[in-house]
């Protein structure tokens, strides 16, 4: 303290009762301290242990939601190719009714009619 310009006092000492007392309310006050401190640091712990349950749960329901949609889309994938191929046969099909129908003789207007041309 004589190097920040104060001066130092003598501290007179203290009766042992007082002493005992201040001893004993230190000791009270640093009890609840460390048990507040505790109480503190469980609750910071147990928030922690919450969101990295939450971040966790939220990671595996988006997981499961991708692979939903990852199945979904090989099964729309899957329809689509059913859907084209059955395009192409139908196709075909109504090419070769129309080469039966060219090859008769019968009117074009029966054709369109038949077909919705």
């Amino acid at each position: 303290m004589r190097l920040l310009g104060h001066k130092v006092k003598d501290i007179k000492p203290l009766n042992e009762a007082a002493a005992v007392s201040r001893g004993a309310d230190m000791m009270g006050e640093g009890f609840i301290y460390s048990v507040s401190l505790t109480t503190v640091a469980a609750e910071v712990y147990r928030r922690d242990k919450i969101a990295e349950v939450k971040t966790a749960e939220k990671k595996r329901a988006e997981r499961e939601k991708e692979e939903q949609m990852a199945k979904r889309f090989q099964n729309l994938h899957q329809e689509l190719a059913a859907l084209t191929q059955r395009s192409e046969v139908l196709t075909r099909e109504v090419s070769l009714l129309k080469d039966k129908m060219a090859a008769t003789d019968q009117p074009k207007s029966l054709i369109s009619r038949v077909l919705n041309l």
